[in-house]
């Protein structure tokens, strides 16, 4: 019995090489040809995607130009435009990580390329033109695209090996995943159809969540930090994994994840938080606000003296990196408040956070059929009319549509919440179902004007989740919503085989009555 139990080890360390070999030569055929699927899909779709990267480049170059020509510095440009009328019609909602992508490829443009301005790659009919003009942006995008892959990968796979599931499944079930991710119709045609930086919120949640699951809170909350610098709507789905530990009586979690957010968050934003501007527009450093901000770091490297000196016993046992963990948290937490506290440069927060949010004359933007969408297609409701109207009374206390639909979304944080908690207690696959409800409970009944960004990030999300409980069932539907994220149908259908679209239509019509 031993030898044969010997004689067929070898076998199986083949086997199992092959299968390897085998794993690494599909990922390989896969991201290649993703890579040219999303370059013939950006050739295909040029004559309708040039809105959105217009001002992309609009914003960035006079960032680049300002820097560049002028002397100035990249944190002028939220206060050169200031706290923004809604009623504008050049105006800027761009955070500052998406602001510094477009001045680095304007930058990058410089460098590479004689200039001109975009309007002459709009014009052209030279493809070739067109992609170098835009290759910073579309790389840039596919490599974003290729670490919310990876991270899938490595959240299914981490998800699946804690249910007890031998190493083949979870790493086979975490490929399928990936693969479904990077494949799906509605990340491609965001990053490429339509080029914008609405998949920029990918990455950072599916690689928090990751970080979250194997208990590395600190890590989580930085990259959430990060990605709110990209992007703002994960903010709000932020609370769902805070939520998540408070329900298991884990009160040290989302501390961590806290510190962890402001660390980055607060840190990275604070060239504008501790500066103000003069009445002559120069800048200059807020003194109260850095010596305030700059408290935490002076009081650890006391204790960090006192701890090297030995100076008290139970200062030597302290661990350097918790004491790290509060320094720069706090630091970080008491420069973003310097904003209220000492008045120090806003601009930037009311552009990258809040103009988005409410500069819209509508109750919705794009053709998205969540319920916002669907009272205004059905009602006519602007963005004025609709939130107001009042529901029903509570003692005598008038609740509009607005706060009636935020307590909607509240109740269904909450209870993303708990059923995170439950599923990650009882290692179940289905805390993946649980991570995407929140997404869906915010698309929904959500009166926050930029649905088109939850969108795309639901149909990513339910793709992705789909490699684990509905195998592909959801591709199909991943396919055809994602066509009502098209405001230019008509313009593209030129460049689609005759009928193409004849085809669809009934069918997607069915899906979603707005698609059209």
């Amino acid at each position: 019995m031993v030898e044969t139990s010997l004689s067929a080890s070898p076998e199986r360390v083949w086997r199992k090489v092959i299968v390897w070999i085998a794993l690494f030569g599909i990922a390989g055929f896969a991201v290649r040809t993703g890579i040219d699927f999303r370059h013939w899909w950006f050739r295909t779709s040029i004559p309708v995607h040039f809105s959105d990267i217009e001002r992309n480049w609009l914003w960035g170059a006079y960032t680049y130009y300002n820097i560049h020509d002028k002397g100035r510095s990249f944190l002028d440009t939220y206060d050169d435009v200031g706290i923004q009328d809604r009623n504008n019609r050049l105006w800027i909602d761009y955070a500052p990580a998406r602001l510094a992508v477009n001045t680095l490829w304007v930058a990058y443009n410089h460098q590479t390329l004689p200039y001109q301005w975009i309007k002459r790659w709009n014009t052209t009919k030279d493809l070739d033109a067109i992609d170098t003009f835009y290759s910073f942006y579309r790389w840039f995008n596919t490599t974003i695209e290729l670490l919310g892959v990876i991270a899938a990968f490595l959240l299914v796979h981490q998800v699946v090996r804690k249910t007890g599931a031998s190493l083949e499944k979870s790493v086979g079930l975490g490929f399928l995943s990936g693969l479904l991710l990077w494949f799906n119709v509605a990340m491609i045609n965001s990053a490429h159809g339509w080029p914008s930086g609405d998949i920029w919120i990918i990455p950072p949640f599916l690689w928090s969540v990751y970080f979250c699951r194997i208990d590395r809170w600190f890590l989580a909350g930085m990259v959430l930090g990060i990605g709110a610098l990209f992007k703002g709507q994960q903010l709000f789905v932020m609370s769902v994994l805070i939520l998540w530990p408070v329900f298991q009586g884990r009160w040290k979690a989302p501390l961590e994840m806290l510190l962890g957010f402001m660390t980055v968050f607060g840190l990275v934003t604070s060239g504008w938080t501790l500066t103000y501007i003069d009445d002559f527009g120069f800048r200059h450093l807020h003194f109260p606000a850095t010596l305030t901000s700059g408290a935490p770091l002076i009081l650890g490297l006391s204790l960090f003296i006192l701890k090297w000196t030995r100076w008290s016993p139970k200062l030597a046992q302290v661990s350097i990196f918790p004491l790290g963990k509060w320094v720069f948290g706090l630091m970080g937490t008491l420069s973003f408040a310097s904003m209220w506290v000492f008045g120090t440069c806003y601009a930037w927060f009311d552009a990258s956070y809040l103009y988005g949010t409410d500069h819209w004359p509508k109750m919705i933007v794009g053709v998205t059929s969540n319920l916002p969408g669907l009272l205004q297609k059905r009602y006519g409701w602007s963005a004025d009319q609709g939130p107001s109207v009042v529901v029903f009374q509570i003692v005598g206390l008038e609740i509009t549509l607005r706060v009636f639909l935020l307590i909607i979304l509240g109740f269904f944080f909450v209870l993303s919440g708990w059923a995170l908690a439950r599923q990650d207690k009882r290692n179940s696959t289905r805390f993946l179902v649980a991570l995407v409800t929140p997404w869906l409970a915010f698309f929904m009944p959500s009166l926050v004007r930029f649905m088109n960004d939850i969108s795309c990030l639901l149909q990513e999300l339910r793709v992705f989740v789909s490699g684990i409980r509905w195998g592909t069932a959801l591709l199909g539907g991943g396919g055809g919503v994602v066509l009502h994220r098209f405001n230019h149908l008509d313009d593209l259908a030129d460049h689609v085989p005759e009928g193409g679209f004849e085809l669809i239509r009934p069918i997607v019509t069915r899906i979603d009555p707005l698609a059209f």
